[in-house]
């Protein structure tokens, strides 16, 4: 069972201005990264998560146990980045599990290395500015993984995420309101706190409306 630690929070946090700081170590986990991770597994494998999802993120969870040897820290800024602060800290309202994993986001939110998917299908017209993803266990992630992925999603207010076909079987986890849809079915509510499922293959899009929308993923890239 993974547990954490109430964490004194930090007042704010700013983006990091540039890409031109990035290094990389090896060695042990960092303490800040390591009380991220358990955070964020108490959330995913809470006992009231969806069967598939809790499935999926217990297997990656219990691959991250094994720490890595090499670690990363860099940045770079992107537009949506802007809003990341104001959703952390709404996160960190709602209390408990969420509040846990939004002060021990903070830690880690200078060192992470912002990245952009493509436009697709039904994207808003503000997509390309208005999304930023980061890796924190992955490739370019704070923690160096091939197979297993552990990142995080921003969305500005209005935003709406493209359809797109997910290649592995993940498992979401909101810490903001935001709108899913899988495949066809009906646009479903999900709340801070709520815990999803996508099969590989599945069709996947996103939507928040007033207030900015953030999301973890956890998936294992072998898809098993």
């Amino acid at each position: 069972m993974y547990r954490y630690q109430t964490l004194q929070y930090p007042v704010e946090f700013e983006p990091l201005a540039s890409a031109s700081r990035w290094m990389s170590m090896r060695g042990s986990r960092p303490a800040a990264l390591q009380a991220f991770i358990s955070a964020a597994g108490n959330l995913f494998l809470a006992d009231d998560v969806p069967t598939m999802a809790r499935y999926i993120a217990g297997k990656v969870f219990h691959d991250i146990s094994r720490a890595s040897s090499h670690y990363c820290s860099g940045g770079i800024e992107l537009p949506a980045v802007s809003h990341l602060s104001l959703a952390v800290g709404r996160a960190r309202e709602q209390g408990g599990k969420i509040a846990a994993v939004a002060a021990a986001m903070e830690a880690i939110v200078p060192g992470l290395r912002w990245y952009q998917s493509n436009t697709g299908p039904f994207a808003s017209v503000n997509f390309l500015d208005g999304h930023a993803h980061a890796y924190i266990v992955g490739p370019d992630g704070l923690e160096q993984r091939d197979c297993i992925h552990l990142g995080v999603t921003i969305l500005a207010p209005f935003t709406r995420y493209p359809d797109h076909r997910r290649r592995y079987p993940a498992a979401f986890a909101a810490l903001s309101h935001m709108e899913v849809r899988v495949d066809e079915s009906a646009w479903m509510p999900h709340r801070a706190g709520g815990v999803f499922f996508a099969e590989g293959g599945s069709g996947l899009a996103l939507r928040c409306t007033s207030g900015p929308a953030l999301v973890l993923w956890c998936e294992r890239a072998s898809g098993r």
